[in-house]
């Protein structure tokens, strides 16, 4: 699922290609995006903000993550889980994985921030 050719195509978007242990991380800016296959697909995971309290999350925080996936305002969608918020996105086959890459960096860019404030 991660050949070369695919790999190569990340770099030429601007991505940085981190491979360690059989796991691959791209970076670009201030985001990690995790690769992983799923079913056929690439799976990309950005870790968006540690939660402090496992498990707490002001109810305004929960609120705004629920309206931005039901908004569908970007490739992917918010996700609880570990003690971390991430924003994760499937680029299936016939997708080109780079541009759902720089979908993912942009919408964590955009509205990583205001998640950060609502945290305060």
């Amino acid at each position: 699922m991660l050949d070369d050719k695919k790999l190569y195509s990340f770099q030429e978007a601007g991505f940085q290609v981190f491979r360690k242990d059989g796991k691959t991380k791209l970076v670009k800016g201030r985001c990690e995006v995790h690769l992983s296959a799923v079913e056929g697909s690439l799976m990309m995971a950005i870790p968006v903000v540690r939660i402090q309290r496992q498990g707490q999350l002001p109810a305004r925080v929960t609120e705004y993550l629920t309206d931005r996936n039901a908004a569908h305002g970007g490739p992917g969608r918010f996700e609880i889980e570990g003690g971390m918020i991430w924003y994760r996105a499937f680029a299936r086959p016939d997708d080109r994985p780079e541009a759902v890459a720089e979908g993912t960096v942009s919408a964590v860019e955009k509205i990583g921030p205001k998640i950060l404030n609502l945290l305060k």
